[in-house]
């Protein structure tokens, strides 16, 4: 068996550092698993603790995924639509009004529920809002805003001064809905769970907040798995080499 040679001690070393970074990304991945499901833990204590009513005597870092009661006025010309939008693997749209609070200079955007795509489609978002005079009592689930894709091209184009509203967003943002709208937006939203719509055809409630464990355990697991092919791998190619012996070295490119 043929000495070790300058190369092969290069590509032993390249084999340890690729499985040390590869053992360092499926440490990560299970470290964001176990943030997820602590974050899961947490978000159904909230959604079991009893509906309170709007404003919630708690501070508002603590209020993301509490069933509120909130009662207002809905404000039709401020309705938008939210896209890309699927229930029961359907595609749709979900209607966002915002809800002037009883005795509050703010507003609650709420998200009314699930619309089927066909029966949105070119549709201005204001026709769609059912008859909503005089004051109303929601029942939902406050939502933290949604952050706006970091790549412009899929973020929403947020009107400036002057321009006209955005009537169809990619996400709820609030900071954007504020600049569209003339009064102030509380800094949450409201997925409306009851009542349900009066009129058949309406919005349909559909909030499923999404408690799964993610992909982070099969990430960690493909980057242990490549950790070891990278070690096992690279063993098993070096032994080759040396035990064919220098035949197999001068026949490589």
């Amino acid at each position: 068996m043929s000495r070790f040679s300058t190369r092969d001690y290069l590509l032993m070393g390249l084999m340890v550092i690729v499985a040390g970074v590869c053992v360092r990304l499926g440490i990560w991945q299970l470290d964001r698993l176990g943030q997820r499901m602590d974050r899961n833990a947490e978000i159904r204590a909230r959604l079991d603790e009893p509906v309170l009513e709007f404003p919630p005597p708690i501070p508002l870092e603590e209020q993301a995924y509490r069933r509120i009661s909130v009662r207002g006025t809905f404000q039709p010309e401020q309705a938008v639509l939210l896209e890309n939008q699927s229930y029961n693997e359907q595609p749709g749209f979900h209607l966002l009004v915002p809800l002037i609070l009883e005795n509050l200079d703010t507003a609650l955007v709420i998200d009314q529920g699930w619309l089927p795509f066909e029966q949105v489609l070119g549709k201005d978002p204001r026709v769609l809002v059912e008859e909503t005079a005089g004051e109303q009592t929601i029942e939902g689930v406050l939502l933290p805003s949604q952050d706006e894709p970091a790549l412009a091209f899929l973020a929403d184009k947020i009107p400036a001064p002057g321009e006209p509203p955005l009537r169809a967003w990619r996400v709820v943002n609030i900071d954007g809905l504020q600049k569209q709208t003339p009064f102030a937006l509380y800094p949450l939203y409201l997925a409306r769970t009851a009542p349900p719509s009066s009129t058949e055809g309406g919005p349909l409630p559909v909030f499923e907040p999404d408690l799964s464990n993610g992909p982070h355990l099969s990430y960690a697991i493909q980057w242990f798995a490549f950790a070891s092919i990278a070690l096992f791998g690279g063993a098993a190619w070096l032994r080759y080499r040396h035990r064919a012996g220098p035949r197999v070295r001068r026949e490589q490119p």
